[in-house]
């Protein structure tokens, strides 16, 4: 059953990320072929990463998959192969189409992931730079650069580019299985250094809902695994939009219990808030109110004060998509 959900994860993430490109040229009859031939044997190595039975049986199939890809990767015009049978492998475009992220999670036997992943540029001979995750080791996460060797590893579901000066910041929106009771969902900002390198992790989101404003380097929430948590840009409202989490005691207007809630403890209440881009950075937006939703209502999960016991069921809210 876990490695289902797993799955079924790995799929969403995954699936948002293949139409994000512009549409390739007509590939080369062997180069394809090649190509096919390649995507064969990874998503062999695909699915053993995922219903492996045990920890060196994914580990292995991980591995194999790494040299696979690289050798694949190697083919002329592989960038604009979007390896559509590989379901648990997120591949997501740049909207510049200057590089796409390839990432994926190796489920432990302990309910913990470790993540994969590499930038492949968009050039004629392959410029691939490998991802390390370094998460376990990251301390102040929200403050901390990383580089490709320090990675704060997640499986990216999204990017959105931003301007300032003459330097390009990619935004990117990532989703993080920590254990088997807390997910992630991480924004962080790409760039690239003088020396055309990867860097992760920028001072251009400001957040205010704290008791003091703060300029974070990433933006992060934790929740619980069984919530549905939505964190994205949404284009007709030019604004990172996400779920406002709380507590059962908060929704019942309760003391808690702890100084610092467990980040399992964290569900949807079904109001949004937002980051909005000015002053070329992105700014903290506390609710949206007063907003017209194209959208039709959508069920979510929240808290039921009246309701004891089981205090999580839905309504339908106007989700801005």
């Amino acid at each position: 059953m876990r490695k289902i959900i797993l799955l079924v994860m790995l799929m969403v993430v995954a699936g948002k990320s293949f139409s994000q490109t512009t549409s390739p040229p007509t590939f080369h009859p062997e180069n394809l072929k090649k190509l096919q031939m390649q995507e064969d044997s990874l998503r062999q190595y695909s699915d053993s990463m995922t219903f492996g039975d045990d920890d060196g049986l994914r580990s292995e199939a991980c591995f194999k998959f790494i040299k696979k890809l690289v050798r694949a990767l190697k083919t002329p015009q592989s960038f604009y192969y979007h390896f559509d049978s590989l379901k648990t492998i997120s591949m997501v475009y740049s909207p510049d189409n200057k590089f796409r992220i390839i990432t994926w999670g190796l489920l432990r036997h302990n309910g913990t992931y470790r993540y994969y992943g590499a930038i492949q540029m968009n050039t004629y001979k392959l410029d691939l730079f490998p991802l390390f995750d370094y998460s376990p080791l990251i301390r102040n996460v929200e403050d901390t650069v990383c580089t490709k060797d320090s990675w704060f590893g997640c499986m990216y579901y999204n990017i959105v580019p931003k301007i300032v000066g003459t330097k390009t910041y990619y935004t990117l929106f990532g989703w993080k299985a920590q254990n088997p009771r807390v997910v992630k969902k991480v924004m962080d900002i790409l760039y690239f250094d003088k020396t055309k390198k990867p860097v992760f992790g920028a001072p251009l989101i400001y957040y205010t809902a704290s008791t003091k404003p703060k300029t974070m380097n990433r933006f992060i929430i934790e929740f619980n695994k069984s919530a549905t948590v939505s964190m994205n840009y949404n284009d007709e409202m030019q604004m990172v939009v996400f779920d406002h989490l709380v507590t059962k005691s908060e929704a019942d207007g309760k003391p808690e219990k702890s100084l610092k809630p467990k980040s399992y403890e964290y569900f949807p209440d079904g109001t949004y808030e937002a980051f909005e881009w000015k002053n070329d950075r992105w700014e903290y937006v506390e609710s949206l109110k007063n907003i017209q939703y194209k959208a039709a209502p959508t069920p979510v999960p929240f808290f039921d004060n009246k309701k004891s016991g089981g205090y999580m069921k839905t309504k339908s809210v106007q989700i801005p998509k």
